[in-house]
């Protein structure tokens, strides 16, 4: 009987240890085949800008694996700006201060389906560069008697209004959630004050507190047409397109004057 209990433990040991140890590589194979199975899709991948422009909007389409959160970034090439601060001096309003911020994104908008605290740890969404805080982070700001706080405040602001940045107050929902893939599908506004260029759109896979993937697509818009041949007039050739536009001028002002001439006549 003793020699029985001495067989019988280690061969319910190896039995177990033969059970588990298949599983352990199937899972991993499983769960690296999901994520290599995420995908982003941007369509158009190109906004053309002609006469008649007055916006646009182009489609986001993301394949996520069930119970991972996303987090959406579009984001321009980093620039610098030149700002004119108004102040009061005496019973006039003239510019009394100079600010240059640097690193700053032509355009920056964020989306996500769940709260980035909620995603990931704060330091960690600060790393990605993901949100206002993020951002703060990455523009160097020079010049100026105010606070780079409250001077970025005040400039965020200021793209908001001009609908250069945004960050959505509404998750994202799949459009459906069978297993075990999500289909994230929304439309990005694209005004007609967005500067020409690539941009960017940036997905940040998370699951666990941590982004698991990232994958990114190209947007580029571009002026055509007549739009395109006075734009590089005015920065290849300033002065002719000085004074082709002194000429236009003046011609409109000859033909209203003369127009007004005719029908005082009648």
């Amino acid at each position: 009987m003793e020699f029985t209990k001495k067989l019988t433990i280690p061969t319910l040991l190896f039995s177990v240890l033969y059970l588990i140890y298949p599983a352990v590589p199937v899972l991993y194979a499983r769960d690296s085949t999901t994520v290599q199975n995420m995908k982003l899709q941007v369509q158009p991948g190109e906004i053309k800008i002609s006469g008649f422009y007055h916006g646009s909007k182009f489609n986001v389409e993301i394949f996520v694996p069930a119970h991972y959160e996303i987090a959406v970034k579009f984001a321009g090439k980093p620039t610098t700006i030149v700002l004119e601060r108004k102040g009061r001096k005496g019973i006039f309003w003239l510019n009394v201060d100079e600010i240059t911020l640097k690193n700053t994104p032509q355009a920056y908008m964020l989306f996500f389906s769940e709260k980035l605290s909620d995603m990931a740890p704060k330091d960690t969404i600060l790393s990605l560069g993901l949100g206002y805080d993020a951002l703060s982070r990455q523009i160097e700001g020079t010049g100026g008697q105010i606070e780079k706080r409250e001077m970025l405040t005040e400039f965020f602001r200021f793209k908001e209004k001009s609908k250069l940045y945004h960050i959505s107050n509404e998750m994202l929902q799949p459009e459906n959630s069978s297993d075990p893939f999500e289909r994230y599908s929304f439309l990005i506004p694209v005004n007609s004050a967005m500067p020409v260029g690539e941009y960017q759109v940036v997905v940040y896979f998370f699951k666990d507190g941590k982004c698991a993937k990232k994958l990114s697509d190209t947007l580029t818009i571009q002026k055509v047409g007549f739009v395109k041949f006075v734009f590089d007039m005015a920065l290849e050739h300033a002065a002719l397109y000085g004074v082709l536009a002194i000429l236009i001028a003046v011609v409109a002002g000859f033909s209203i004057g003369i127009l007004f001439n005719f029908l005082k006549k009648k």
